[in-house]
Parts: structure tokens; C-alpha cells; sequence
């Protein structure tokens, strides 16, 4: 739980922070506000390094498709830290506002990553698939993604370990 005079940021968790408890191992204060959905856009896996295995979670374009998500409030120094977390010194990541709607049709500006320079789709490893599908299931998303979401899970090629 954030205090009253903490500055603090609307994130929009997708991927592997779906889930609450994934999402506070980066964010502990992180508090759960709502779920989401980003127009015209779904969850898709890059490669962003030439390094062995790195492999994300990316917003792709998709017209006519929404991506949903956990709406969190953390704590401006915890977003820093998810920075860190996430490479955006390293410039893997890149921290965007977008605009959201939740499930109850209240309009939202958030911020989430994207990739900021995507090369390849690629197949993350089983343990980082494993964290995407417990959080489509504990997050509270619409049933109707979380099967959409989990037969693109189930689809990926094997993982290639490099």
C-alpha cells in the first residue's frame, strides 16, 4: 500500500506481470486496481539481444484485437526500480503512456514497456511461458482471453536454447 504523499504511477502489468505476486517481487507496494484492455494491440514474444536467451514480452500492432492487463498503483522509486528490473537502462525496454480501458469502461492513461527495438519473434523458455499463463489465470482477465492468450501459449514453437 502506497501512503498518501507517495508520488505514484499507473502501470499496466502484461506478460509475466500479470499476477499480483510476480508483479510484487519487483514492486512489493504494489496495489491491483483493475483489469484492462489496450486497443489494437496483443501480447507477442522478441527477441532484443544478441545475448543468449533474451527474450520478451512485447505490445505488437494488431487492428481489431485487444491485449488485457492488471492495472497496478506503484510507487514512483518502485518504477524505478521495474526499470532497472527491466533493462531500460540498457535499452532493451522503453516506458510509454497509453491509454486503457478498464473492464468497467473507465478510460485510463497508464504507462507499460514495449520493446524498443524488437528482432526477431522467438520462443521464451518454459519457466517465463509458465509465469505468462499463471498470471492470465490469477489475474482476473476476461475467460475469453485467457483461452486466446493460452492457445498462443500453447502454439509457440519449442524453445531453442542458444
Amino acid at each position: 500500500m502506497t501512503s498518501p504523499d507517495e508520488s505514484t504511477t499507473y502501470y499496466f502489468g502484461y506478460g509475466t506481470l500479470l499476477g499480483t505476486e510476480e508483479m510484487r517481487k519487483y514492486c512489493p507496494g504494489a496495489e491491483k486496481i483493475a483489469v484492462a484492455s489496450f486497443p489494437d494491440h496483443r501480447l507477442e514474444f522478441w527477441a532484443y539481444s544478441d545475448e543468449a536467451g533474451r527474450v520478451g514480452c512485447h505490445l505488437a500492432e494488431a487492428p481489431g484485437t485487444n491485449a488485457y492487463g492488471v492495472v497496478y498503483r506503484v510507487t514512483d522509486s518502485e518504477m524505478a526500480d521495474l526499470d532497472r528490473a527491466s533493462g531500460v537502462g540498457r535499452d532493451w525496454f522503453r516506458r510509454l503512456p497509453i491509454d486503457v480501458t478498464t473492464v468497467d469502461g473507465l478510460p485510463m492513461v497508464v504507462t507499460t514497456y514495449f520493446l524498443t527495438d524488437p528482432l526477431r519473434p522467438a520462443t521464451p523458455d518454459d519457466a517465463y511461458v509458465g509465469l505468462v499463463r499463471e498470471g492470465s489465470h490469477s489475474a482476473g482477465l476476461p475467460d475469453d482471453f485467457v483461452v486466446q492468450l493460452n492457445d498462443y501459449l500453447d502454439a509457440l514453437p519449442p524453445h531453442r536454447a542458444s
